[in-house]
């Protein structure tokens, strides 16, 4: 490996441990400021308890389709196929990934309350309540989610990073700047729409 080379690795790999760290550092400011606005009330529990769920569901059933059988075959296809038969197979990928997760959305969304007391026992009916009304606003994220990790595991083989490291710094910028601009205006039902933005 040339020195140029050597010194363009260093970069791209010290930029994308910026961008995590960066990331990192976003995480930790909003859940501070969930805190500040929140404190452990009944709002910040609910909120907590309906982000929570759609990230739950889609770890359950979508995370390992996408990484433990399409990034593989996908890699496969780029080494013995080319490009364009994997990026054939990968819009076939997608486009199935956006239907059964909107469907997973569609059922999630019926059936919210019921969801939301398997996440929330002992939670009184209000703050139950609550999380349900949350939660039909934050389960949209299912889909979002499923189309992004798809688009990161092709970033990923094509040895692009830093955009999928960048991921977390875009949706914790969102949310802070709704605590920052908006929140006093919309409360927390207003920080669950800055939470499916961000997404």
């Amino acid at each position: 490996m040339t020195t140029q080379k050597k010194n363009s690795a260093v970069k791209a790999v010290s930029f994308m441990m910026l961008i995590t760290l960066v990331g990192k550092v976003l995480g930790l400011v909003r859940d501070q400021l969930l805190a500040a606005n929140y404190g452990n009330g009944m709002a910040a529990e609910a909120f907590t308890t309906a982000s929570l769920m759609p990230r739950t569901f889609f770890d359950a059933v979508f995370a390992s389709a996408i990484s433990a059988s399409f990034i593989p075959i996908f890699n496969e296809y780029l080494k013995k196929k080319g490009k364009k038969e994997a990026f054939a197979l990968s819009n076939r990928f997608i486009t199935l990934m956006g239907l059964v997760t909107l469907l997973m959305t569609v059922v999630c969304e019926i059936f919210s309350s019921q969801f939301v007391w398997l996440f929330a026992a002992g939670y009184d009916n209000e703050t139950a309540a609550l999380a349900a009304q949350l939660s039909h606003v934050m389960f949209p994220t299912i889909f979002f989610t499923g189309i992004a990790f798809s688009f990161v595991g092709i970033l990923q083989s094509l040895d692009e990073f830093n955009v999928p490291a960048a991921l977390s710094v875009a949706s914790n910028a969102v949310i802070i700047l709704y605590y920052i601009f908006w929140n006093d205006r919309f409360g927390v039902y207003g920080l669950a729409v800055a939470f499916l933005i961000g997404w």
